[in-house]
């Protein structure tokens, strides 16, 4: 786990651990959890992420057992398009890509939930999250965040990187500006 947190930092991103799952049940131990698997270890979330190495080791206990959680926006420079085919994420993206262009080839993880997430780089102006822009279509930047490669998801499947589309497989593409348009509007 320590490796992977010293890869994101060294490609920029801020990060803070997360609850994980595990046996089909959230680590956080609250029986009611609505998010399992999905929230953060730290009340402040996205913003106590951090670049920061010795701050990292200090919080040791914290991620013991931990996903990993990845500040979008500015601090990480990255935005994700959050695609989740079980609200018909992928039929809004289809239909997007139609109506505007397709997505570039760009940095893409699989949730372990059979969703996608999509990375570029972050844009040279402000642009906020959207989420549920549309059903299963969720645009993440300033003040939001992604569940990471390797994490565990609530289904017991492991968030990962698409074949070939890693961070050392495939650059991040520039923000498309269609979709720039729909997260400003």
């Amino acid at each position: 786990m320590f490796n992977q947190l010293l890869d994101y930092i060294n490609l920029g991103y801020a990060v803070f651990p997360v609850y994980s799952a595990m046996d089909g049940k959230c680590t956080c131990c609250n029986p009611d959890c609505k998010s399992k698997g999905k929230h953060s270890k730290i009340g402040e979330g996205p913003f106590a992420a951090t670049k920061n190495i010795k701050k990292i080791e200090n919080m040791h206990q914290l991620w013991v057992n931990s996903n990993i959680g990845i500040a979008t926006g500015k601090i990480s420079g990255i935005v994700v398009l959050d695609i989740d085919p079980r609200d018909d994420g992928d039929k809004v993206l289809k239909r997007f890509e139609a109506q505007y262009d397709k997505l570039p080839e760009t940095v893409t993880t699989l949730s372990g939930g059979g969703g996608l997430h999509y990375y570029f780089k972050y844009p040279d102006f402000d642009i906020p999250s959207r989420n549920a822009l549309r059903l299963g279509f969720d645009f993440k930047s300033d003040g939001d965040w992604i569940v990471a490669p390797p994490s565990m998801h609530i289904s017991g499947k492991t968030y990962e990187w698409e074949k070939g589309k890693g961070h050392y497989d495939i650059p991040l593409a520039p923000l498309p500006g269609w979709l720039a348009k729909l997260a400003l509007n």
